[in-house]
């Protein structure tokens, strides 16, 4: 970037100024650019890279680089100062980052491991101090920052780390994830990313000295399964409500959307058939090794209905139609988090080719505008009447609680469904209005 020729991690790369170096648990004082850029660098998704660079190659410059960039980080402010600091899911990822990068370097010389962890260390001390408050709206977050946190205490044997964070990581699982195993945060590109962070865990304790979780299990084969039941032909979700590309790890070019290789491997924890299609990546081999598959390819059904989350996926030959019906997000009750005004919107793909689209998300802080923009009735596949929103938009993860769902009906005649659905989210325009609509498909023609 033209702006920041010096390699700082606190430039912003757009307006070429500085973010603030205050302690990190008080306000930030003002943004000198999107939030993204910072916190996606903070990840530190490439040290992976080194990582695999390091065992095809072995060559000295890629765990070395590793600890170089990890040094440079480190040296831009104080313990707990600045940017680079802040955030309990940000750390969270950057220490499933490290661990992930000393994999893969584990046979690397001993004056790696000596330098490097306590850097994991004390990382995983700062997690401790940043988890996410209790409360109704806690989502993703708190769940990659639980999972980060035992997994250090897996690596670095400290105990209390694991208890803590496995204990609350159920509570949390419990409040969460919907009986369907959809997560109530409204957002269907969300779900891949809690169950990277379930699955990534599961695995450091099948390996490790540690007793298996029975309930970890159990909430990946719940949450896999319903992802699975979203995915098209080509194994693509829909960009229904927010998504950042975020990823726990890197290992591969797959497309955001394309949740094919995670499916794969629950596929495998899980001893189900959950993938749509044969791998073409290779985040399941970096993963769980080289190994041919015990598992044959799912095939689609004609529908998928999950009736908590008011999700519902319609499948036939190139033909794939979701439909949204459910609330808003974060519960039938939240006030939105990353859900959008979405309810009984349409999504219509022919041959993995978007015909009615959702337009999925932009920047979350770059412009409220545009963010709101992105969430709004308008542009979504339902109706507005007046112009006016299902629901009003609040902050910018906050939609106010005036759009429920009215009761989901799904009937079935040989290969031809119809659905109805609706909301009363208009009635602040007049309080006798209900949406209702009917959507009828017809799979034998």
């Amino acid at each position: 970037y033209k702006n920041n020729k010096n390699g700082n991690w606190s430039i912003d790369p757009i307006s070429g100024k500085i973010w603030p170096s205050e302690n990190i648990f008080k306000p930030i004082k003002y943004f000198p650019g999107d939030l993204r850029f910072p916190w996606e660098l903070d990840r530190m998704h490439h040290l992976i890279l080194f990582g695999q660079a390091w065992r095809c190659s072995k060559d000295i410059i890629w765990p070395n680089a590793g600890i170089f960039q990890l040094r440079q980080l480190l040296n831009q402010n104080e313990f707990e100062y600045g940017i680079h600091w802040r955030d309990g899911l940000q750390l969270a990822i950057r220490i499933f980052s490290m661990i992930g990068f000393c994999d893969l370097c584990h046979d690397f010389n001993d004056d790696f491991h000596k330098e490097i962890n306590p850097i994991i260390a004390l990382h995983a001390y700062s997690l401790s101090r940043q988890i996410s408050p209790e409360s109704e709206i806690t989502n993703n977050h708190i769940i990659g920052e639980l999972c980060a946190l035992a997994l250090s205490g897996i690596y670095l044997n400290n105990k209390k780390y694991y208890k803590i964070s496995i204990k609350k990581l159920q509570i949390e699982l419990d409040r969460q994830i919907y009986n369907d195993g959809i997560p109530y945060e409204g957002s269907i590109p969300y779900i891949r990313f809690v169950l990277e962070f379930l699955m990534l865990l599961e695995i450091a304790i099948k390996n490790s000295k540690y007793d298996n979780q029975a309930f970890l299990i159990n909430y990946i084969d719940k949450i896999a399964s319903a992802l699975s039941s979203l995915v098209d032909a080509k194994g693509y979700i829909p960009p229904i409500g927010d998504g950042d590309d975020g990823r726990v790890m890197k290992f591969d070019e797959e497309p955001y959307l394309n949740v094919n290789e995670t499916l794969l491997i629950a596929g495998e924890l899980t001893n189900k058939n959950l993938s749509s299609v044969e791998s073409k990546y290779s985040f399941r081999d970096w993963v769980l090794g080289k190994k041919k598959s015990t598992f044959n390819i799912k095939k689609l059904n004609n529908i998928e209905y999950l009736n908590d989350s008011g999700l519902i996926h319609l499948n036939n030959k190139n033909y794939d139609l979701w439909i949204d019906c459910g609330p808003t997000g974060l519960g039938k009750y939240g006030p939105g988090g990353h859900g959008h005004n979405d309810t009984c919107s349409l999504v219509f793909y022919f041959d993995g080719q978007p015909i009615l689209h959702d337009p999925g998300w932009y920047s979350y802080f770059e412009s409220d505008f545009i963010r709101d923009q992105f969430r709004s009735t308008l542009n979504h596949n339902t109706i507005s009447i007046n112009n006016e929103e299902q629901a009003r938009l609040g902050s910018t993860f906050q939609i106010f609680n005036e759009c429920f769902p009215l009761e989901i009906r799904v009937y079935k005649n040989n290969l031809e469904f119809t659905i109805i659905c609706g909301h009363n989210g208009f009635k602040r325009i007049d309080k006798h209005i209900k949406y209702k609509r009917i959507i009828k498909t017809n799979f034998a023609k």
